[in-house]
């Protein structure tokens, strides 16, 4: 079986806490949901380079960042 990948994506406030995760989109290729969140949520390609090579943002001078995290379906856990 092959393994597939999905990423959820994740607004949280300027400390990435935990408890202040909001769940704001899923998807399949991480390319094609930056670009999503360009369009519809408002980040910007600083922002966008910065989820490619660390899967978050940091350090915006906002009130909140951008998370992503990359889930395998239709796999056991390790």
């Amino acid at each position: 079986m092959n393994t597939q990948w999905i990423y959820l994506v994740y607004r949280t406030d300027a400390w990435h806490s935990c408890y202040s995760r909001e769940l704001v989109y899923i998807g399949e290729n991480l390319d094609d949901i930056i670009a999503q969140l360009i369009s519809y949520r408002g980040m910007d390609e600083n922002d966008a380079e910065e989820i490619r090579e660390h899967m978050q943002t940091q350090c915006n001078n906002r009130d909140y960042e951008w998370e992503v995290e990359e889930q395998r379906i239709n796999a056991f856990a390790d």
